[in-house]
């Protein structure tokens, strides 16, 4: 027959009928726990009430999009790490050109790829070394050769054209000075002004003319009021202020009104 549940055990037969007591299982508690994956387990009761397994994770999927490299490769997203991008490839040497650069001594430096490409220094002068009266003097030999300049042409202000200096580590020769010719311009008070040298830049221009000195007339603006000459104006006249004019309005022959014009002497429109 069917076990029956006596307190904490239950009461069966054997196959030969003999009456046989079985323990019952385990009463768990209702916690669960959260598993890395989002799902939840409860307690087992066949097993002491330990949680059940999480279930197996599954592989991460990331995102298709890539990382360029130093080196100009691309890169993708690792999906064992977190979805982070794969290391870029380690750094390869730099290939620089092959052109070098002559020192003040004559000899020739390259490009360094480690630094970027930038050229060697050039080697420090050599000293000899010379013995006078028992003492050691150091005397400073250096045996300059020229160096080759490029053949481009620098132009000046006064449109002529200078090069590269051999001797001047390939500095550009300096312009020669400009001499400004010695006509003069009027100006509106009747004065005259010259030209303007060169240095630091203002490349012979005329000097300003003075500011004006006008005449003390006045001009009888509509409203009554008088205005003067402006001197930074070629002394014209400043400009009359604005007429206010009265608000009265007069009737056309067709039943319509028209006010008065500020900028007519106040006359009706």
């Amino acid at each position: 027959s069917a076990p029956r549940k006596l307190g904490n055990v239950r009461m069966g037969l054997t196959s030969e009928g003999i009456p046989e007591f079985f323990p019952c299982p385990s009463l768990c508690i209702k916690e669960v726990k959260q598993c890395a994956d989002g799902s939840f387990v409860g307690r087992d009761s066949n097993n002491n009430c330990e949680f059940f397994p999480c279930p197996a994770a599954k592989s991460t999927i990331c995102t298709q999009e890539t990382k360029e490299c130093p080196d100009g490769t691309h890169v993708g997203r690792d999906s064992n790490n977190n979805c982070e991008f794969f290391p870029c490839p380690a750094a390869k040497s730099t290939i620089c050109t092959q052109e070098t650069k002559v020192c003040p001594d004559g000899t020739h430096v390259g490009r360094d790829s480690n630094n970027n490409c930038e050229f060697f220094p050039c080697p420090a002068a050599k000293s000899t070394t010379t013995t006078v009266n028992s003492s050691r003097v150091q005397v400073q030999s250096v045996h300059k050769k020229r160096m080759i300049c490029t053949q481009e042409t620098k132009e000046c202000p006064d449109g002529t054209h200078v090069g590269r200096d051999s001797n001047n580590n390939c500095e550009f020769f300096p312009c020669p000075s400009v001499i400004c010719t010695q006509e003069t311009r009027e100006c509106p008070d009747g004065s005259h002004v010259g030209r303007d040298s060169p240095v630091p830049n203002n490349n012979c221009e005329f000097f300003p003319c003075p500011s004006a000195i006008c005449t003390q007339e006045t001009h009888e603006c509509p409203d009554g009021t008088h205005v003067g000459r402006d001197s930074n104006n070629n002394c014209e006249f400043f400009p009359c202020p604005s007429v206010i004019c009265t608000q009265e309005t007069r009737e056309c022959p067709d039943g319509s009104h028209v006010g008065r014009d500020s900028n007519n002497n106040c006359e009706f429109f």
